[in-house]
């Protein structure tokens, strides 16, 4: 499961979390470029989203999201090591 958008606002909002524009670009590119498998279920990805919110939050988390060429060749790597 990749989640979307909204099931991104829902899980902040659900949690009584902040979502800046920032975070939500920065968490659909990381979930569509981590092979994410095993955390295949909403409440999983969930408790995910509202820890990585918390964490933006405290200021702990750098929402910078790498070019297309890096985000391949860093994919690329973690393809190689499934």
């Amino acid at each position: 499961m990749i989640p979307d958008r909204t099931f991104l606002r829902c899980c902040a909002q659900k949690n009584n979390l902040a979502l800046p524009q920032e975070l939500e670009d920065w968490l659909l590119v990381h979930f569509e470029d981590e092979p994410y498998k095993d955390f295949n279920t909403a409440s999983i990805l969930e408790d995910m989203v509202c820890m990585y919110c918390q964490s933006y939050a405290a200021g702990r988390l750098d929402v910078t999201i790498p070019d297309p060429v890096t985000r391949l060749k860093e994919r690329h790597e973690d393809l190689k090591d499934l």
